[in-house]
């Protein structure tokens, strides 16, 4: 293991520039909160969108060290946070910030994982014995990056669940993490996109303001893109069938419900939270009749972008 120490959070953002950590391998593997475009952005400097640090990132932080002392206290076992990324030596690449490092009765190197999680998904998994997928694939990278055997998993549900597990390394999970990294970690090495396979926010935000920035009217023709041109188009086809279907459906039950607020059948429960509201606006189409110089004078160009992205057959002539 290199340990490569930092003293800020800005020193700490730089060095994950630098290589794949553990968020990285699960929304490169199973594109979860990301994508491998989305991580490719990243690393090449190209992420247009703004990172902001979201509420449950803020509690997570702040609640890191209670959870941390609180395994401590329940199991007896020395735990410290390091104070520095971990980099394979092996992959030069792949690095590891940990939220702790222990070491057990026999003299064995463990790592601590913290998780406080809001997930309900996640804590009916907790509670049938199973852990995500993602903190699995999160671990495994870091059991490729320091060599280390297991790891304990402390997570907070909320005020409803708190608990530990033990997880010990898969080779054959780590053979497929690190194959996949490597491939991955070429394709920036050598500034080659990889596939979009997820339509998360920062691939989005890129592709709307870098590809469809200032428009030619001219047309291209490229014969790579028929298989998926034809499946939009298709789905598109079948998503206005289904949500004409739907709204169908949607009009017989409210004609059965008529002005019941809730309706049951079997299983099902129809709920209608509809409520009329009076609230005062501001009309602007009267004031600028009665007052057209006033609101000349607060009139302002500002830049809209109109229109639409469609993919539709062409017409024979």
């Amino acid at each position: 293991m290199i340990k490569i120490p930092f003293k800020s959070k800005a020193e700490w953002l730089g060095l994950r520039k630098s290589g794949l950590g553990g968020s990285d391998a699960y929304q490169i593997i199973l594109n979860k909160y990301g994508s491998p475009f989305s991580v490719w952005l990243d690393k090449t400097n190209r992420n247009t969108k703004e990172t902001e640090e979201t509420t449950p990132m803020l509690h997570g932080n702040l609640v890191e060290d209670v959870i941390r002392q609180w395994f401590v206290s329940e199991t007896g076992l020395e735990v410290d946070k390091p104070s520095y990324i971990i980099r394979s030596e092996q992959y030069p690449f792949m690095f590891a910030s940990l939220d702790g490092l222990g070491v057990d009765e026999d003299g064995k190197q463990f790592i601590l994982e913290v998780k406080d999680t809001w997930d309900y998904e996640n804590e009916i998994m907790l509670k049938n014995g199973e852990l995500p997928k993602h903190w699995l694939v999160q671990l495994h990278h870091y059991f490729a990056v320091t060599g280390i055997d297991y790891a304990y998993l402390a997570y907070w549900f909320g005020n409803r669940l708190m608990d530990w597990i033990r997880v010990d390394r898969d080779d054959e999970l780590i053979e497929l993490i690190v194959k996949t990294e490597t491939d991955f970690w070429q394709k920036i090495t050598d500034d080659i996109e990889p596939e979009i396979t997820f339509a998360d926010e920062s691939t989005i935000a890129y592709i709307q303001k870098q590809k469809f920035g200032e428009l030619t009217n001219e047309t291209i023709d490229n014969p790579t893109v028929i298989t998926d041109m034809e499946k939009h188009y298709l789905l598109g086809q079948e998503i206005t069938k289904l949500k004409n279907e739907r709204d169908v459906i949607k009009l017989k039950l409210q004609n059965q419900q008529g002005n019941y607020r809730k309706m049951t059948s079997g299983m099902f429960i129809a709920s209608n939270s509809r409520r009329v509201k009076t609230k005062q606006v501001f009309n602007e189409s009267k004031f600028s009749k009665k007052n057209p110089d006033l609101y000349g004078e607060y009139l302002e160009d500002k830049e809209k972008t109109t229109g639409s992205y469609s993919v539709k057959p062409i017409k024979e002539v």
